[in-house]
């Protein structure tokens, strides 16, 4: 669907937007008044592309999938579109999770580098692209996760209510020994 090439670009451009942004603050070309070059130039409008496009197609098609999926799970039912959603989810959370392993073991490996090699002030701040990384990753999980946790505890409602409405009565016989459980 557009909503996974929307989410995919967005993510791509952003974080592509933000390491081009730090590695050009690292090289202090920011600082100067000298202008870029054509390659970062090519790179920084690349990613702003990415994201100008990707985050609002992406908006544009979760709210409309999202609104469609809660109309079909309001009674609990699982319909296609309820169903794809919630692999939407689930998949998006797996891809933030894995990004935050991948990039807190990037974090990590750069900062005990640094302790290492004995350069603390340059060696972190290589550090900022995958705290940058870790970062992004980090919300698209949080956010994910969220609103995963709330569909999961609004269909469970949805559930108790329908379950409600059929009350069971189980007869026991009289001759069955109260200790023993029925067949």
């Amino acid at each position: 669907s557009f909503a996974w090439i929307g989410l995919v670009a967005g993510l791509a451009g952003l974080l592509f937007l933000i390491t081009n942004l730090i590695d050009l603050a690292l090289q202090g070309t920011l600082s100067q008044s000298q202008a870029w070059s054509a390659q970062t130039t090519q790179q920084i409008t690349r990613s702003i592309s990415a994201v100008a496009i990707g985050f609002p197609l992406w908006l544009y098609t979760w709210r409309k999938v999202s609104k469609g999926a809660k109309l079909d799970s309001e009674n609990g039912d699982s319909a296609h579109l309820a169903r794809a959603y919630q692999l939407y989810l689930s998949a998006v959370v797996l891809i933030g999770l894995a990004g935050v392993v991948t990039s807190t073991v990037w974090l990590v490996y750069q900062i005990a580098r640094a302790i290492l090699d004995g350069l603390l002030t340059s060696s972190l701040l290589n550090s900022l692209a995958p705290a940058a990384v870790l970062l992004v990753f980090a919300l698209l999980f949080v956010h994910h996760w969220n609103i995963q946790q709330g569909e999961q505890r609004q269909a469970a409602r949805a559930h108790s209510r329908r379950y409600a409405l059929f009350p069971v009565l189980i007869l026991v016989p009289e001759s069955l020994p109260t200790d023993q459980a029925p067949p």
